[in-house]
């Protein structure tokens, strides 16, 4: 049960300033590096109370969180609304990954990540930075586009749809 906690507290702690991170990565760096980590960590300790209670939709209050955060800080709605999600797609395109490759491993992805939990992070840290680094070089400039903001929601529910689905079964 102790090796679970740990795993548990590891994992989100890890999630919640991966979000933060890469977000701010993806809003050009509007943060600053103090302030990216306080942020962090008040999103880790109110995202890992509320990832006890309701599970993987405490993602969602993070999310509404950094966004007023970085409407705050003076950028665009379309900005603050896209780099959030597009951080936590991100994070979800490397967990998928360490998933084929546990199965191709023959693996089981659920014992790795409760009993290799520091592995798991040490994977998924430059996995996740890559890929927002990635999507920050290859999308241009986010400007007001609403239509991008409306598909992104879009997809972003579609796939935690079907990231909530594969942890039910």
């Amino acid at each position: 049960m102790l090796t679970f906690a740990f795993g548990f507290v590891v994992v989100g702690v890890c999630q919640m300033f991966l979000l933060v991170f890469c977000a701010n990565i993806l809003a050009r760096k509007v943060l600053s590096t103090l302030a990216a980590v306080l942020v962090g960590i008040v999103l880790a300790i109110v995202g890992l109370i509320l990832l006890a209670k309701i599970q993987y939709f405490s993602m969602v209050f993070v999310i509404v969180i950094l966004i007023f955060i970085f409407r705050f800080k003076k950028i665009g709605w379309a900005t603050a609304i896209v780099s959030p999600i597009l951080a936590m797609l991100a994070m979800i395109m490397s967990d998928y990954l360490i998933i084929f490759t546990m199965n191709l491993l023959n693996k089981n992805y659920e014992d790795f990540l409760l009993n290799h939990s520091i592995l798991y992070v040490l994977i998924l840290i430059p996995l996740t930075f890559g890929f927002s680094f990635a999507i920050n070089r290859f999308v241009p400039r986010i400007r007001e586009n609403y239509l991008l903001i409306v598909l992104l929601v879009l997809t972003y529910y579609s796939v935690l749809h079907l990231y909530l689905c594969r942890l039910i079964v």
